[in-house]
Formats: C-alpha cells, sequence, structure tokens
C-alpha cells in the first residue's frame, strides 16, 4: 500500500512461490501490482511479523488414549476366563499419563505408551517416525487406538469429531470435545470468558451524561450482546429529603433503559448509534414486541419492568390504584429506598451475536431524560431522580491462538462484517383537530424491513408527571396504510372502528409481522389491552416476511396515509420505529466501516 511518505509490502511466506521458485526465508521476490521507483535513499522497517505455530499442551483431563477391541471373532472358550481378553467392542482406557504439560516431542511419550500397549497386544509397536514428526502404530490390527486432541495430533492420529467453522472467506475444521462416553462437549475455539466491571469517566450528576470507555484487548474479544448495565437509583423530594410514606410517586415502566433520551455507541472513531432522543420508545418497542409476559415478569423485573394495567396507564401512585405496574414499581423507591437495576442495553450492536475483534475500542454515553419523564406523579409535583452509582459489565472472550492467527490472515484479504438490524426511530407532530396525517416521505432512499407505528400525547412525549409516555393510544384511526413506489401495505388497507371494538385484524397482524403466526412464540399484548393503551401498528415490509433473514437493499418512497373517525383532541406524537438490515466493517487497521449515515 503506498502513501506519500512512504509504503509497505506484504510479503507472505509461501505465496509468491508459485511465480518466484527461489523464495527464501531471507530472500523474497514479490510481483507488485504496481511498479515502484526506488529513488534516493529509503529506510526498511519491518511492521510485523505474522509467524503460525502450534505448541502442543496437553490439559491432564485429556491425558489418556483409548485402546477399543475391533475384532468380530468369536470368543474362544479358553479366553473366557482370561482377565486380559475383551469382548468384541469394549472400550479400555489403557493409559493414564502422570503428568499434563507441555511436551517438546511426540517420542517424549513413547516410554508411557508402549509397555500398555505390548499388555494388550505382544505385537504392538510405537515408532517414531522422523519424516512425518509423528508416532506410527503397527499390531496385529485387533485393537483400535484413539485420542483427543491435541494428543491426537501429537500421536499423528485422526480426531473423532471435526467441525468447520467460517474464518474469513474460508472453512477451518476446528475440534471439539468428545466424551469417553460418547457425549458431545464445547467447541475449542473459546478457551475462556470474564465479565469486567467498566466505571464511568467521570462523576455522576443528576441531569449529566453517564459515559463508559472499553479500551481494546489485544488477546480478548469482546461478546457484545452480553453486555450488562448496573444501575443504582434514589428518589427524594426537590431539595433532597427522603420520601414521606405516602408520596405518590412512581418510575416509568422499564427505567433501566427508558430513563435515558439517548444511547450512543462509538467503536473506534465511528459512531454507530442513531443520535435522537426517542431511546425509550426504541426500548419499549422491542421488549414489547419481542418477549413474552413471562419472561417480562421474570428476567426483565430486574430492570424495573412491571407492566402498566391497559386502560390505567395515566394513573398516579395511590393505595390499591387501577395501575398495578406503577403500584409495583413506587414499592421499591418508596420512602426512598434505593433502588438497584440490572438488565441489556438496547443498541444495534448490543443485539449482535458475533464477538468483537480484539483491539477495537468501545464508546458508550448515556444521556439522562428528564425527571418529568421519568417519574409519575401530581402534574405539579417536584420530585426528583437521583442515579446514585453506575457500572457496565462487559464480557470478554479469550479465543484459541489458532483463531486468532486465523482472523489475522483473513483480514489481510478482507474485512470482518457484522450482520445487524439497525434502529431508526423518527417521531412526527401531528395538530390537534386534525382528522388526517399524511406523511410522503416517510422514508427516503433505502426502505426499512420492518415498521412499527404508536401514537403518544405530545405533552407525555415532551415530559408530563400525570401522562404516561408509553400510552400507546389508537386515537379512533379509521384508515391506514403504508405506500410504497406506487404499492400498498396491506394490499388492503387497515380500516378499523375501535368505537364498536372492532380491531382484530391489525391486532393479528402484530403476530403475522413479527414472525409468530401459527408459532408458540406469545407476545405480552392481548386482545382487549392492544385497544387500550397497546396500540402498535406491525408493518413487515420483507419479500417473505422473514425477520431474520438478511433482504435485499431496495431504495424507493415510503408514504403514510392515516385518519382519524373524529378530529385529535389534542396535539399527538407520532412514534415510527424502523428496522434495516445494515453491515458493519472493520478492517485489519481496526478501522470501522458502515453502510449508513
Amino acid at each position: 500500500m503506498a502513501t506519500n511518505a512512504g509504503f509497505y509490502v506484504t510479503l507472505p511466506s509461501n505465496a509468491s512461490k508459485d511465480v518466484f521458485k527461489n523464495n527464501t526465508s531471507s530472500n523474497y521476490t514479490v510481483d507488485l501490482a504496481k511498479a515502484i521507483e526506488l529513488n534516493g535513499e529509503w529506510e526498511v522497517g519491518l511492521c510485523e511479523i505474522i509467524y503460525p505455530h502450534t505448541w502442543y499442551t496437553l490439559p491432564r483431563d485429556n491425558a489418556y488414549i483409548e485402546l477399543m477391541e475391533i475384532s468380530d471373532e468369536a470368543v474362544m472358550p479358553s479366553e473366557k476366563d482370561d482377565p486380559n481378553h475383551t469382548k468384541p467392542g469394549e472400550l479400555l482406557i489403557i493409559q493414564k499419563f502422570s503428568r499434563g504439560g507441555y511436551y517438546d516431542k511426540p517420542k517424549d511419550l513413547l516410554d508411557q505408551i508402549v509397555p500398555k500397549l505390548i499388555k494388550y497386544d505382544p505385537t504392538a509397536e510405537a515408532v517414531y517416525n522422523n519424516v512425518t514428526k509423528c508416532i506410527d502404530f503397527k499390531g496385529s490390527g485387533r485393537y483400535k487406538i484413539r485420542a483427543q486432541a491435541p494428543l491426537a495430533y501429537m500421536l499423528g492420529l485422526k480426531p473423532d469429531i471435526i467441525q468447520y467453522q467460517p474464518i474469513g472467506d474460508s472453512y477451518s475444521p476446528l475440534l471439539s470435545v468428545v466424551n469417553v462416553k460418547g457425549g458431545f462437549g464445547d467447541v475449542l475455539s473459546i478457551e475462556d470468558k470474564v465479565y469486567t466491571e467498566i466505571l464511568p469517566l467521570s462523576a455522576i450528576t443528576d441531569g449529566g451524561h453517564i459515559e463508559f470507555f472499553i479500551p481494546g484487548d489485544g488477546e480478548k474479544y469482546l461478546d457484545l450482546n452480553d453486555t450488562l448495565l448496573h444501575l443504582r437509583l434514589k428518589i427524594t423530594n426537590a431539595d433532597g429529603t427522603d420520601l414521606a410514606n405516602d408520596a405518590a410517586v412512581g418510575l416509568i415502566n422499564y427505567p433501566l433503559n427508558t430513563m435515558f433520551s439517548q444511547c450512543d455507541v462509538i467503536l473506534g472513531d465511528r459512531l454507530i448509534s442513531q443520535s435522537s432522543a426517542t431511546h425509550p420508545y426504541r426500548a419499549m418497542i422491542e421488549t414489547l414486541l419481542n418477549y413474552s409476559e413471562d419472561t417480562l415478569k421474570s428476567q426483565f423485573s430486574a430492570g424495573l419492568f412491571y407492566k402498566d394495567t391497559a386502560g390505567a396507564l395515566d394513573s398516579i401512585v395511590t393505595n390499591n390504584g387501577p395501575n398495578r405496574g406503577l403500584n409495583s414499581r413506587a414499592a421499591f423507591s418508596a420512602n426512598s429506598r434505593e433502588i438497584h437495576l440490572f438488565g441489556p442495553l438496547h443498541g444495534d450492536v448490543f443485539f449482535c451475536e458475533r464477538l468483537l475483534l480484539n483491539s477495537v475500542d468501545m464508546r458508550i454515553k448515556l444521556t439522562r431524560a428528564s425527571d418529568a419523564f421519568c417519574l409519575m406523579g401530581a402534574r405539579d409535583s417536584l420530585f426528583r431522580l437521583r442515579i446514585l452509582g453506575a457500572s457496565l459489565f462487559v464480557k470478554k472472550v479469550t479465543v484459541s491462538p489458532a483463531i486468532r492467527l486465523g482472523h489475522a490472515a483473513a483480514l489481510l484479504r478482507g474485512n470482518a462484517l457484522y450482520p445487524l438490524s439497525r434502529v431508526n426511530v423518527k417521531t412526527y407532530s401531528i395538530p390537534a383537530n386534525s382528522r388526517i396525517c399524511n406523511q410522503e416521505n416517510l422514508f427516503l432512499g433505502a426502505m426499512p424491513k420492518y415498521v412499527v407505528l404508536g401514537m403518544v400525547h405530545h405533552e407525555a412525549f415532551t415530559g408530563r408527571r400525570d401522562l404516561s409516555p408509553f400510552n400507546f393510544v389508537h386515537n379512533n384511526v379509521e384508515y391506514l396504510a403504508l405506500c410504497q413506489d406506487g404499492r400498498q401495505v396491506p394490499a388492503k388497507a387497515f380500516q378499523s372502528q375501535f368505537n364498536q371494538g372492532s380491531s382484530v385484524r391489525e391486532f393479528y397482524n402484530m403476530f403475522i409481522a413479527t414472525g409468530r403466526h401459527l408459532k408458540d412464540l406469545p407476545l405480552s399484548i392481548n386482545r382487549e389491552e392492544f385497544n387500550d393503551g397497546y396500540s402498535l401498528f406491525v408493518f413487515n415490509l420483507t419479500p417473505g416476511d422473514d425477520n431474520d433473514a438478511l433482504s435485499p437493499v431496495s431504495n424507493g418512497n415510503l408514504k403514510l396515509e392515516m385518519r382519524f373517525r373524529v378530529a385529535l383532541p389534542h396535539t399527538t406524537t407520532l412514534i415510527v420505529y424502523a428496522c434495516y438490515d445494515s453491515i458493519l466493517e472493520i478492517n485489519s487497521k481496526r478501522q470501522v466501516l458502515v453502510d449508513y449515515y
């Protein structure tokens, strides 16, 4: 690769031998794509050496070989009483080595193996082959010798199980652990994992942001799918004193994520997240449309997800009040008790199942939403939400040296690819007294594969303590459809009659569009709740209605047509959640590239 000040050349040890037969380890000739004139004085420096080599370290648990009887001949009467005789197919563990660890040469194992072989087969021999650098076994052919990796490689035996996994643009064999009894173990590509606690870069303030920095590790990869946030919160009076026993205040639902208006994620020096104050709606929509009620009641209660009661989302905290979810959350914060929250972050990369390459820095910035948005209470109340502490738990994975070398070699030929479901959340304001809402350019350019529409009170969206920001009302919509380059979706527009309880088609389409039709994959929203605070209209724009498969990128114009049976009583905010298929790339210099923004 040439620059103004210099250039560097990659000199693989064997790649040029087909053209230049005389290449050696100290004298290379490489056919460059472009001729370079070296006039004047130049300095030559060695940038990097990649020397693939495997050191066989024998784990103590695998320090044995197996001997199996493979003869089909009948057992002779004279052999029945022979204690050394085995039945056909019987498996024997004939040698357990005294130690594991590093063996410099395969022939170091001969003294431990040969005596046991002779015990069962007097004709057995084990000879070190100086050409193949392995041990050749000879005998009667009545017994089969087996060993697990890495001992199998050291002895020149074939391993029992080989799994091929993608490394770059090729597939490489990775050994699997095979139990002595025949069960399958884990792939040896991951050697270790550990959760590391990351503290904020600066002191936490009530109205400020929280920023975490995770430096790239030269050996460890990051499993972003298991990134977890831990928060310690407290609700106080405006002057910082503790709440009274009868204080009517509680947190909005799922505050672990919804108390932050924005979540910025930076990989390397590239911002890969959306910069808009709509993070609470992304988190809530993804939670409601991806998990069952049992999962939300159990796992997501760690993030204080207690589902609001349909029809009572705008209620305030009272004894035996109608909103059971709000009452449950308020019980955790009563008398200014400290609240602990723990769970996942919502972001594009945090739902990617591929490990992030080593040596890539990551920065996460969480921006607080206002107290008027985060707290539910009387409209004129002045309660405050304080963050007492925050930390991020990041899962670091140690992969085998062979995999790291394979990745390094593959990155010289191409970039590492990370398929992402990229989310974009837009908002549109619909004025009061409107009966029609047409958005000509809802999306222009790349088309999303999946769209969710929801409407909330505008003052709840901006922050009003007596209104829930997640009360998705239907506003008596009587006509709803999308139009993609002249093609209407759905082909017959939704024409609900919420005033008569007729919205079953819109409700059932939520299951079709999310891939749950005729599958035992329940959602937490039932038919009655859909009409009373959980009206989310879902559209699947993929050709095959498969949200998990990568879809071809299409460009065009997406238009929204919406009509209401009665005029809107107040200004309404339309929430538009869109999901795209995208690719994030990382090259050998750990530069991050995206196909959007």
